[in-house]
């Protein structure tokens, strides 16, 4: 069995990204974005790619300030005890 050319499976993942938050499933999503984003920092990437990879990186970005934001809300006004945490 071939295996894929680097710039194939980085294609392969940001397709499935894509699918993926289409479908509204923005945590999985972010997995396959990640994982294209880590396979490309290995190699050079022409336009087209990097274009899509600048897609993927706002998308995780912006899941990760929503996780932020969920989570502040989420504690709202705790404020711990615990000296470390402070």
């Amino acid at each position: 069995m071939a295996t894929r050319s680097p710039v194939a499976e980085i294609d392969a993942h940001l397709d499935r990204g894509d699918q993926l938050a289409q479908a509204g499933d923005s945590r999985s999503a972010t997995t396959f974005y990640q994982a294209a984003l880590q396979a490309a920092a290995q190699i050079r990437v022409d336009a087209r790619l990097a274009q899509r990879l600048a897609f993927a990186q706002r998308f995780v970005q912006q899941r990760a300030a929503d996780f932020r934001q969920a989570l502040d809300r989420a504690v709202g006004g705790f404020v711990s005890d615990d000296p470390v945490a402070a």
